[in-house]
């Protein structure tokens, strides 16, 4: 059972979106367009790109693509910061065991049983 719920104003703040593609992308020059029904960043695309930007503009981000961050402020979202781990007060040294060296045991029948069974499987000796 789902129920519809109804949708008050914008789903996606605009500005929020075009803010955090900037950060991701590391340059204030970002649009974005949907180019075959995907929506489609492009990063400095005038100088980057032969055929220019393609696609309609994203009319949710549009009024802000030409905006400097500084003239559409974002709210930024509070940072947590976690508490910082404690540390050990003096590394404990365990004795490291020494290997136990083992032993392996064929016999050659048993050997020659399990090539017998590989080969049967696999066709190859």
């Amino acid at each position: 059972f789902v129920r519809a719920w109804p949708i008050v104003g914008e789903r996606i703040d605009g500005q929020r979106l075009l803010s955090w593609c900037r950060r991701l992308a590391g340059s204030q020059d970002v649009q974005l367009r949907l180019l075959d029904n995907k929506l489609v960043a492009y990063v400095d695309g005038e100088n980057n790109l032969h055929g220019g930007i393609q696609g309609e503009a994203y009319g949710i981000t549009a009024p802000y693509e030409g905006l400097s961050p500084k003239e559409a402020p974002v709210q930024q979202p509070p940072v947590e910061t976690a508490p910082p781990e404690p540390v050990p007060a003096t590394p404990v040294s365990k004795p490291v065991p020494e290997p136990v060296p083992t032993t392996t045991s064929a016999s050659g029948d048993m050997v020659q049983t399990v090539v017998d069974v590989v080969v049967k499987h696999t066709g190859y000796p």
